[in-house]
């Protein structure tokens, strides 16, 4: 390993910089030979400044349909060289843990980056925030920072409620009161009770009435009503 620069060491601790770091250039040393000491095993230290660095910038869960989100995921090359094929993988807070998903990350070069978005059922979990951990690069080569390999993204399992304009069905208008149906869709997972639902005429927004509680998953191969 080549050294970058050597300084005599006086009475005082002294902190020293270099402007300008050479190709492969990645250690500091002191001259063992001129001064006796107690220790000198400790007369050396590394740190590599070339290399990849791998980052993920961006990441979220982005709610589909029913118990389906999107995890989206953003990982670029802020290192030195290019990296090596790898993997993203999403686990739950306990990175020992089993992968819930994983993406294959290709070779990136200086300055680049992926967008990946993995579609995942969650299953059955309890209303709430959920955290869900995304890691790169879980060990497939070294890199210069690894503090940025891992960011945590939160999971909202809630009920989704939705309408459409086929949701609306208006009756004879020659009527005095002229009926109006509304069918309400829960595409969440979670069951929504208490649900207000009204009408908006001349900027007028008119309560109708509290429903029933809507069942989660009320969207199926056809919509019906919750």
């Amino acid at each position: 390993m080549r050294v970058c620069r050597s300084h005599r060491v006086g009475a005082a601790p002294q902190a020293f910089q270099t402007a300008h770091i050479r190709r492969n250039c990645t250690s500091w040393w002191i001259r063992t030979n001129r001064i006796n000491e107690t220790d000198k095993g400790d007369n050396a230290a590394s740190q590599p400044v070339l290399g990849p660095d791998l980052a993920i910038t961006a990441a979220e869960a982005q709610p589909d349909l029913g118990d389906q989100v999107l995890l989206h995921a953003q990982v670029r090359n802020r290192g030195a060289s290019s990296t090596q094929t790898t993997t993203l993988a999403y686990h739950w807070p306990n990175l020992a843990s089993s992968a819930q998903m994983t993406a294959t990350v290709p070779p990136l070069a200086v300055g680049a980056a992926v967008t990946l978005t993995l579609p995942w059922h969650f299953g059955d979990l309890a209303a709430g925030a959920h955290l869900l951990v995304a890691d790169v690069n879980g060990g497939d080569f070294p890199e210069l920072n690894l503090t940025n390999n891992v960011v945590t993204v939160t999971l909202g399992v809630q009920p989704d409620l939705a309408i459409s304009p086929n949701d609306l069905v208006v009756g004879d208008v020659r009527r005095t009161l002229v009926p109006i149906t509304l069918t309400v869709h829960n595409l969440g997972v979670i069951t929504a009770t208490d649900v207000l639902v009204g009408s908006t005429m001349a900027g007028k927004w008119t309560p109708v009435r509290r429903s029933s509680p809507a069942p989660s998953r009320c969207w199926g191969q056809a919509p019906r009503p919750c």
